[in-house]
């Protein structure tokens, strides 16, 4: 039997008496309090007018959780809202602000170039690319090409990191020579392309950030240069004069007897030029790593995908089996007109062909208006976060590495002056053209 409820014992604000072992829960008692927090302290929750009505237990409950429901939705459109802000910033970077430091920096260039009739006589004197310096006609083997380039891969660099050091760029480079030159002598078309091409862009030489080599041939000769590169002879070939002399390289050649093969799958797969060692014998580390990165092309008749202005003057499309870096597609496709026809650039000390239209290569392959001077791979892209996009068109690289200035003479005579360290090394005249892609075409080039 339970004692008989007075009316006294009715608590305030409660509209019934309690049973017994109820706990009344106010908004001012301390059993609003977190399980863990201080038992000494006093913890009340404060209530708005229109919840001053709420009585019991149940009801403040669920008060609460409704407070909590609103504060973590608060954090969600929080988060929502920063991540539209941090997106649309890196759109406005990359649509407007980077532009326009890019316009800047060409503002704070020299004065315009004018074209001088020396200019015009060394563009129609001699073969192209010729190379000037201190206005005397030089060699791209000779002394002071060779200390420029010894001085800039040996000389310690804080901006930048090199995926090989000196001996490795020379046994690279000396085999490449190799390679062209057989090439060249079966006439076998092939061009740099990839990271090689934006070096002899940018900076006339080998790309610092990439331990390899990057050219393309025509698929119709895929068969052909497997049998030719397997008849050279590497150290007859040495012992002709390279314009790299790497020390032991004919030493290692003769320990190995190693051979150059053509390594693919099959034709239309991209493959690689590597050396192979004689049954029973081993290479030595600096030619285990050497590697000639092999794509291939076809010539094909316009697709109704090419849709640009750049199409319009060219009839067939030169179709790279090498997809775009920022995965917007499986193969790169170029104008026949801005490829044919092939034209030569220096590589290093040596010369090496190449599209008649680099910079419309390097647009269309990157998707980007401005070769990379990139510290990742050259083949790989980070998107908006890629660190080129941030380093400023490579002006990192100004005060310390070679950089070069181009300028047009005439119609298929460029003047390229190259630059190390902000000071004047040489000037060179090259062929072909460097129009920019339809997509970048409102971009200020140097």
């Amino acid at each position: 039997m339970q004692p008989k409820q007075q009316s006294g014992s009715v608590p305030p604000g409660f509209s019934r008496p309690l049973t017994v072992g109820e706990v009344p829960l106010m908004a001012c008692s301390n059993h609003n309090r977190h399980p863990d927090a201080p038992t000494n302290r006093t913890y009340r929750m404060l209530l708005s007018g229109q919840d001053k009505q709420a009585r019991g237990y149940h009801a403040l409950r669920l008060l609460r959780l409704r407070r909590i429901h609103m504060k973590q939705r608060w954090q969600q459109l929080a988060l929502i809202g920063l991540t539209a802000v941090v997106g649309l910033s890196l759109i406005f970077w990359n649509q407007v602000t980077f532009p326009l430091l890019i316009y800047i920096q060409n503002l704070r260039l020299p004065v315009e170039y004018t074209t001088t009739k020396q200019d015009l006589y060394r563009c129609s004197a001699g073969t192209l690319p010729s190379l000037y310096i201190n206005d005397d006609f030089s060699s791209w083997r000779g002394f002071e090409r060779s200390e420029s380039l010894q001085e800039a891969w040996k000389e310690p660099s804080t901006s930048m990191t090199r995926k090989m050091d000196y001996q490795m760029y020379e046994v690279n480079m000396a085999l490449m020579e190799i390679v062209s030159k057989t090439l060249a002598a079966h006439h076998v078309d092939y061009a740099i392309v990839g990271s090689t091409l934006v070096g002899s862009y940018r900076f006339h030489d080998a790309a610092f950030w990439s331990d390899s080599l990057d050219v393309a041939m025509s698929e119709d000769d895929s068969v052909r240069v497997q049998r030719v590169l397997q008849q050279v002879n590497l150290v007859d070939e040495v012992e002709k004069g390279l314009a790299y002399k790497p020390a032991d390289l004919q030493r290692w050649l003769v320990g190995s007897q190693a051979k150059l093969q053509l390594e693919t799958e099959h034709v239309g797969k991209q493959g690689r030029i590597v050396l192979t060692p004689a049954s029973g014998a081993a290479l030595a580390d600096q030619l285990s790593s050497f590697r000639i990165n092999v794509s291939w092309w076809r010539v094909e008749e316009r697709h109704p995908e090419d849709k640009s202005k750049d199409f319009d003057s060219s009839p067939e499309v030169v179709v790279l089996n090498m997809p775009v870096t920022d995965g917007s597609a499986e193969t790169v496709r170029v104008p026949s007109t801005e490829w044919f026809p092939l034209t030569n650039r220096p590589l290093g000390m040596l010369v090496v062909a190449a599209p008649f239209n680099p910079l419309f290569y390097v647009n269309t392959q990157y998707n980007e208006a401005e070769p990379r001077c990139g510290s990742a791979s050259s083949s790989k892209s980070s998107g908006f976060l890629y660190w080129d996009r941030f380093a400023g068109s490579c002006s990192i690289l100004r005060s310390s590495y070679f950089y070069v200035v181009r300028d047009k003479v005439k119609d298929n005579c460029y003047r390229e002056v190259l630059l190390y360290g902000g000071q004047f090394k040489s000037v060179a005249y090259v062929g072909g053209t460097f129009r920019p892609a339809e997509k970048f075409s409102s971009w200020h080039f140097v």
